[in-house]
């Protein structure tokens, strides 16, 4: 015979504790395999009118690619990647501002985004990127700040810049600036890795770099 099994005090608390866990990742497994099953890709593709605004782009996750315009539009293509539901994506223009964003519906999905950023010369840019790497070449912008919370950051100037604010939590950065003996007043920090810093220094300079890498090396060239 079975015996029966009493309900303690510590057996109903087991059971009000383990009960819930046991159906949230039953549902977490669930969606995760719908997500496989239900993958899928669609084009991004806008185009706006840059009228001297600063443009704003983040994302949860992909790659970013930064070059220049040659018309006065501001435009972003690439492909949004994503598992069981659309992300979110679109953008809005606030006075002097341009803000696109792309990010997923559901935290326990997949998505990402691979674009390619145009900008046109001199327009102001602020990039964000939740898992990925940031690319720029040639920039024309003179103010730019980058954030990648796990990726490198590469930017090159072909103009000097006035103010360029760069983080990454994992990664490496790396600025290549116009050659030349512009002073630059430089703020780098890397406490886990190296700065290596080839261009010529001024802390009266009004060209500024706020450059801050938790785990990786900073490189700063011309």
């Amino acid at each position: 015979m079975n015996k029966r099994l009493d309900l303690t005090r510590g057996r109903i608390v087991a059971l009000c504790i383990g009960l819930p866990l046991t159906l949230v990742a039953i549902c977490a497994t669930s969606l995760h395999t719908l997500g496989d099953l239900a993958a899928g890709s669609y084009p991004v593709h806008f185009q706006v009118p840059a009228n001297g605004r600063t443009v704003t782009l983040s994302i949860k996750g992909g790659d970013i690619h930064v070059a220049t315009s040659p018309s006065r539009l501001v435009k972003l293509h690439g492909r949004a990647l994503y598992s069981l539901l659309r992300p979110v994506v679109g953008y809005r223009v606030t006075g002097f501002t341009i803000v696109m964003k792309s990010r997923c519906r559901l935290p326990i999905t997949e998505c990402a985004f691979n674009y390619h950023l145009a900008l046109p010369s001199g327009v102001s840019a602020s990039l964000t990127d939740g898992n990925g790497n940031i690319t720029a070449s040639y920039l024309l912008s003179q103010d730019v700040t980058a954030v990648s919370h796990a990726g490198n950051i590469t930017l090159s100037f072909a103009v000097v810049p006035d103010n360029v604010d760069v983080t990454t939590s994992l990664g490496h950065i790396t600025l290549v600036l116009p050659p030349g003996n512009t002073t630059y007043r430089i703020d780098a920090s890397a406490p886990l890795g190296t700065s290596t810093i080839r261009v010529p220094t001024s802390p009266a300079s009004s060209h500024v770099l706020i450059v801050t890498d938790t785990s990786g090396s900073i490189t700063i060239t011309n």
